[in-house]
């Protein structure tokens, strides 16, 4: 520790120890998860449901890899590894944009929406057995409430 920093230092409590630990640990556990069913059922992995998700989401609306950067939780380095991936698999389309020669658009194929509705199922199957079926609706509530409340462009 640097010499300016010390005495400045102030231990987070036990309490926000604890709990940033079990948040990380459940979070990775629950991801491993998903993604595994995901492969075991022959469909691509989590982040590019993500990313059909957004694409859909925006409709008639196209969206270039910053805004899907924005929107989901792959870095600018993984992002355009999975987009050319994407695009190879059939499910997205990306463009060079007309007033941009170097920017890009990305949109959702007719493929990319039947995959995505496919990856659905898993993944809303996993969510009612891991959470539906492990919390009760108030903790539910509560759990996302509190989750919000760590995300600064979550709260009110």
């Amino acid at each position: 520790v640097p010499a300016r920093n010390q005495g400045m230092f102030k231990e987070p409590s036990k309490q926000a120890q604890k709990a940033w630990i079990s948040m990380m640990r459940a979070s990775q556990s629950l991801l491993a998860d998903i993604d595994q069913q995901l492969k075991r059922q022959g469909l691509p992995p989590l982040e590019w449901y993500d990313i059909l998700w957004e694409l859909e989401r925006a409709g008639a609306d196209t969206l270039r890899p910053q805004d899907l950067e924005q929107r989901t939780l792959l870095a600018q380095y993984q992002m355009s590894r999975v987009l050319g991936r994407m695009e190879a698999a059939g499910l997205i389309t990306l463009a060079k944009m007309e007033q941009d020669k170097r920017g890009r658009t990305v949109t959702i194929t007719d493929e990319g929406s039947r995959v995505r509705a496919t990856m659905w199922e898993c993944y809303g199957t996993f969510l009612r057995t891991r959470f539906d079926g492990a919390l009760e609706p108030a903790q539910l509530s509560s759990l996302s409430d509190l989750m919000a409340q760590l995300r600064p462009d979550d709260r009110p």
